[in-house]
């Protein structure tokens, strides 16, 4: 009887303390940054120990891509990425591929950022997340060249959502 009880006293115990630290991360989460702001500072390394500062991209037109290698509707708008990236960075658009996977599962990142052209870093890796956690994956930030927020994607991205989103910044000629 004694023992019931006291499991039954553990688990109660255990489900508070679970919502408790539930409660307590949801308010040291910094959600995403918002469309028409600036994103303050983002620097990350890169997978090939490489800094990506953000302020370092002004006059270009950055994407930002949250993905993860679990994440079956991220590994199929990689290609499509991919194309865009390829066809367009010359024109003046940088992309990151930002993995939200966790740190031991860097060898999974590693292997799938083999399969695009884009560079690529692992969220974890940030010194600075100014761009804030994404609320679902994949989502993808759209900057235009003087560091603003333009667009933001939840859920995969088609090739005329970049053409609609991207094009248009592109044309806009160099920052001030």
């Amino acid at each position: 009887m004694h023992s019931k009880r006291f499991r039954s006293l553990r688990s109660a115990f255990a489900l508070s303390t679970l919502a408790a630290a539930v409660i307590f991360l949801r308010s040291v989460t910094v959600d995403a940054v918002e469309v028409g702001e600036t994103p303050p500072a983002f620097v990350v390394k890169m997978l090939n120990d490489q800094p990506f500062d953000l302020s370092a991209e002004r006059g270009k037109v950055v994407l930002v891509n949250f993905w993860a290698t679990w994440c079956p509707p991220c590994r199929e708008e990689l290609p499509v990425l991919d194309s865009f990236y390829r066809k367009y960075h010359e024109q003046g658009v940088e992309m990151l591929g930002l993995s939200t996977d966790r740190a031991h599962d860097r060898s999974d990142v590693l292997e799938a950022a083999k399969s695009f052209s884009y560079p690529a870093a692992m969220l974890i890796d940030a010194s600075a997340k100014g761009l804030g956690n994404p609320n679902g994956l994949p989502s993808t930030v759209v900057i235009d060249r003087n560091g603003v927020v333009r667009t933001m994607f939840s859920g995969p991205v088609t090739k005329e959502d970049l053409d609609k989103a991207v094009l248009p910044l592109l044309s806009q000629g160099d920052a001030p």
